[in-house]
């Protein structure tokens, strides 16, 4: 595997076999990685990686039709955010899908497979607790570039539902990790590397 940027054929491939990316946004922008993988294929390895190697919140970004389906709402803003993150209710599944306090990996797996499940409904999900969907805009990366919007469009892209759980990479050291060091972490872990603006430019020749 090449630690230059994959292709995009390759992370597709990758992510609609269950696999975990790290996508990367410009660096004009946050400058930031996150690791990226299917929420419907989400495990309790998978979260763990996230939280032990990558660091950062582990969130689940979602269309606006997931969240619309599970009843979640906007947390109240003071606007104050740069890149307007859309952050909603935070959730827990509920103790009938196996769920004591929410927070391990395991159990924030369960939360987040379920989100995912077309049978998913209001009445399964505690609020607040320990897993945060955050919301794409209509259109997503075409409309806005970011992590939120490109882990959606990655499911949508592989035939997914619009759900992707997505967390920030750190340094040993807790400052963000950029471009050279998320190389680095991609080689360590043998996983795929990709832009933003790959997506974007993917999207665009689909249309």
């Amino acid at each position: 595997m090449s630690y230059s940027f994959s292709s995009v054929e390759v992370a597709l491939a990758h992510f609609k076999n269950g696999g975990l990316i790290v996508v990367v946004d410009d660096e004009s922008r946050e400058n930031e990685g996150d690791i990226i993988f299917s929420a419907a294929l989400s495990t309790p390895a998978k979260v763990n990686f996230c939280a032990k190697e990558a660091r950062g919140l582990v969130c689940i970004a979602i269309s606006k039709s997931i969240a619309q389906k599970i009843d979640i709402h906007p947390v109240p803003s003071n606007a104050k955010d740069a890149f307007s993150t859309a952050f909603h209710d935070s959730i827990d599944a509920t103790p009938a899908f196996g769920i004591t306090t929410g927070i391990s990996a395991k159990e924030r797996s369960i939360t987040a497979a379920l989100v995912a499940s077309d049978n998913s409904k209001p009445d399964d999900f505690i609020k607040p607790g320990h897993l945060f969907p955050v919301v794409a805009k209509d259109g997503g990366v075409l409309i806005r570039p970011g992590h939120t919007e490109a882990g959606v469009d990655l499911c949508l892209l592989t035939g997914q539902p619009g759900a992707a759980v997505i967390c920030e990479i750190m340094d040993n050291d807790g400052n963000m990790m950029r471009r050279d060091g998320l190389f680095g972490f991609a080689k360590q872990h043998e996983l795929p590397i990709i832009t933003i603006q790959q997506i974007i430019d993917h999207r665009k020749t689909m249309q």
